[in-house]
């Protein structure tokens, strides 16, 4: 054998015996451990993640299974995300310098997200896609709207957010709402008042969300839930305050409910001479968003 064939040898010889090196000795556990520290450190400590199982893989990406962020508060933990199956592929060279930047495919109960995410001490990078995304996956919109909500999410999301230069922020979010829905249940929409709401079909396949974000003003192109027996259809903007409650309102719109639901919230009665011809209820919000004024028709509810 000749030279040049000993040194080619050598050389495939020694890339073989590093990649097994890294394979069977890297310490992946202690990488993929320390990936998951990051993200909390980037959140300031207001995400926690938990884990089921753990699969790290230097080649390819690795698998968390019962992936759970839950948000912290003062004394309490609000589950935010539940994904039984997450694949990441993460960029270590970039853990390094505190840095997260990662691939990732969550694979939901129902459906899958799958995109690109960069995570620092000062900005946030989202690039993903969704398809039949199910909100089973993230519960914590139900507990936010204090009601429970079924449906499926397509569609993508483009967010970038620089946490000491809002107006920097900018995103693009153009998603359809699929089968949006509220199962039967009993709803408290102000203190003492209780009502037994039977199942709401809120969107069929024609349900959208679009806004875009750019220097400081959420502009929602479309916000439309043409459901059977609860349809809704909001435009506007938000103008943002580096102190958010103090964000001013400026939208309008319209919605329309069934018989059905007409009759389950007695409460309506009160706006029923708002209604117009074609049997929608049109409405104003604008104001603060700590203190807003909701006017349905000439009628100011708050």
């Amino acid at each position: 054998m000749n030279k040049l064939a000993q040194w080619v040898l050598n050389i495939v010889a020694g890339i073989f015996f590093f990649f097994l090196f890294l394979i069977l000795f890297f310490p992946l556990d202690s990488i993929a451990r320390h990936f998951l520290s990051q993200v909390e450190v980037a959140s300031k400590g207001a995400y926690r993640i938990t884990v089921g199982e753990m699969d790290p893989n230097v080649l390819f990406k690795s698998v968390f299974k019962n992936f759970q962020v839950h948000r912290v508060g003062k004394g309490s933990s609000q589950l935010i995300a539940d994904i039984p199956e997450l694949k990441i592929g993460v960029s270590y060279l970039a853990l390094i310098g505190g840095t997260v930047k990662a691939s990732f495919v969550a694979s939901g109960r129902k459906g899958e997200m799958e995109g690109d995410l960069i995570l620092s001490q000062n900005e946030v990078h989202l690039d993903s896609e969704m398809d039949g995304f199910s909100l089973q996956n993230v519960p914590y919109l139900s507990d936010l709207l204090t009601v429970p909500l079924e449906g499926r999410l397509d569609g993508k999301a483009d967010v970038d957010f620089f946490s000491k230069q809002m107006n920097k922020n900018r995103a693009k979010i153009d998603l359809k709402l699929q089968e949006f829905r509220i199962p039967a249940s009993k709803v408290t929409p102000y203190p003492g008042v209780d009502l037994d709401l039977p199942e709401t079909n809120l969107s069929g396949k024609g349900g959208a969300f679009k806004v875009a974000l750019e220097k400081g003003k959420l502009t929602i192109d479309q916000f439309a839930l043409p459901g059977e027996d609860l349809s809704v259809n909001v435009s506007g903007s938000i103008q943002l305050s580096p102190r958010f409650p103090l964000s001013r309102l400026n939208l309008e719109g319209n919605f329309r409910v069934s018989d059905k639901i007409s009759q389950a919230i007695p409460l309506l009665v009160v706006i029923e001479k708002q209604k117009g011809e074609d049997g929608s209820y049109p409405v104003t919000i604008t104001g603060r968003f700590n203190r807003p004024s909701l006017t349905i028709g000439t009628f100011e509810v708050l």
